[in-house]
């Protein structure tokens, strides 16, 4: 009899474990949708900053014309999009008040509009044509794999973008790229920057670049001694321009830049340059249009001069406005780049839609955590045994954990080595973090334990 209760016990004990594990599965369910529903995905129709949703107010034209406010305040207040009710609590609060705030973009902050031609040059082209270079020194803090730091002063040199690009080899038999290399002196051993340029697309877009408001204030002209020399633009292949590999690939900006790309063998037609040598640094607090020379594809040749009251607005609060704004010229990851190229980590699969949030460990170093939607990857159906099977091949395709193909150094930098903190308020010599984690086998699809599993042996799974 007694051994009848003591089951019947057990069995109430694990039904309201389960129950009580799943009401606390279900709250975190709706805590991470409340946290998705928090992200930075709502724009501020009048200022165009990024907000959460608990940072979001929503305001209709009807309600300002029953204020009778004028139909350009309105105009200028609806800025973004014509139909969006959504406004920061900033805005908010002057709109309401019949006033605008200073980070509106009425006030001048607006992006210009960036010539397409522009937006295909890589890192490397866009520093030669860039009429100001902008040197500093990067370390990083607590280790060698810490997060950035600025060491020293920031260096703002003018240079010659018609001396930068002229440079090149511009004949009919030059290939149609070519390997460049960057020095802030040519007597310095090392390069700060180095990789491929497209010889002709950089003459196109410089064309384009000089005959901008800004190189016009300036006074930056280009000689015709390229287009002079055999160069027909009409017979230039417009696929070779529009090609990513070239746009995105084999850029590398250090002080200890080493040729692993291959290009040792073509030391002879690699071009080194050091367009700042010979220049007189600016002081960045006396240099007004820094910013705007030295990003060409982000400014695209114009100067901004955002007001607000007739008064210059000042530097902090226009920074504060393009690095917290929906369009991420500014604060643009690079990395991305590498995902979405062709001939990226993914065998082919393109990114269709993208979720990721960057993080950083204690000693700085960054990391992603994301949701990648990819083109023509297998879809799971859950009423489908074989559809496993072929999601696991396409996961073997692209995900691996074997150490093959990695160098040593890697492989140990990588490797969990036990130190004092794994036994942090343990008795016994076993790692609270349960290091190491045995792979399976195989790549194998997990589904969800019966509802009539037993409790006992579920809890041990």
């Amino acid at each position: 009899m007694f051994q009848y209760i003591a089951r019947y016990m057990i069995e109430v004990y694990c039904v309201r474990k389960e129950k009580k594990l799943k009401k606390r599965w279900e709250t975190i369910v709706e805590e991470y949708e409340n946290e998705l529903r928090e992200y930075y995905n709502h724009v501020c129709n009048c200022c165009g900053k990024l907000c959460r949703q608990s940072q979001i107010k929503t305001l209709t034209r009807d309600v300002l014309e029953e204020k009778i406010f004028p139909q350009q305040f309105i105009q200028n207040v609806f800025h973004v999009d014509r139909t969006s009710k959504k406004f920061c609590k900033t805005c908010h609060h002057h709109i309401l008040r019949g006033t605008i705030s200073k980070l509106a973009l009425c006030n001048g902050l607006e992006f210009p509009v960036v010539d397409k031609l522009l937006l295909k040059l890589n890192r490397l082209e866009e520093r030669l044509l860039a009429a100001r270079h902008v040197f500093q020194t990067l370390w990083t803090g607590m280790g060698p794999d810490g997060q950035y730091k600025t060491k020293g002063g920031i260096v703002n040199v003018p240079v010659d973008v018609d001396t930068s690009v002229n440079v090149l080899p511009r004949a009919m038999e030059d290939t149609h790229m070519i390997h460049v290399r960057l020095a802030r002196k040519l007597e310095y051993q090392h390069n700060y920057m180095s990789g491929i340029v497209r010889p002709k697309l950089l003459y196109k877009a410089a064309k384009v670049l000089v005959n901008k408001p800004l190189f016009i204030e300036e006074g930056i002209k280009l000689s015709s001694s390229w287009s002079n020399n055999n160069f027909n633009e009409d017979n230039y292949e417009e696929d070779f321009l529009d090609n990513e590999f070239y746009s995105n690939t084999a850029i590398h900006e250090t002080l200890l830049t080493s040729d692993t790309l291959g290009f040792n063998s073509l030391a002879t037609a690699s071009v080194r340059i050091a367009p700042a040598e010979g220049y007189t640094p600016i002081s960045l607090l006396f240099d007004e249009k820094c910013e705007f020379l030295a990003f060409p594809t982000v400014f695209g040749g114009y100067h901004m001069t955002p007001t607000i009251n007739n008064k210059p607005l000042s530097y902090s609060d226009f920074a504060k406005s393009i690095t917290t704004r929906y369009d991420r010229r500014v604060a643009e990851r690079a990395i991305m780049k590498t995902w979405q190229c062709e001939s990226g980590p993914f065998n082919g699969h393109s990114i269709l839609h993208s979720y990721y949030r960057i993080e950083f460990q204690q000693r700085g170093s960054s990391h992603a955590h994301m949701l990648l939607w990819l083109k023509d990857a297998p879809s799971f159906n859950i009423d489908s045994i074989e559809s496993d099977q072929e999601i696991c091949d396409f996961v073997d395709s692209i995900v691996t954990c074997s150490t093959d193909n990695l160098s040593d150094n890697l492989v140990k930098i990588q490797t969990h080595h036990h130190s004092h903190t794994c036994y942090k308020g343990r008795k016994n010599s076993q790692c609270r973090f349960n290091i190491p984690y045995y792979p399976m086998r195989c790549t194998t699809i997990l589904r969800p334990l019966p509802e009539d599993f037993p409790g006992q042996q579920r809890k041990k799974i």
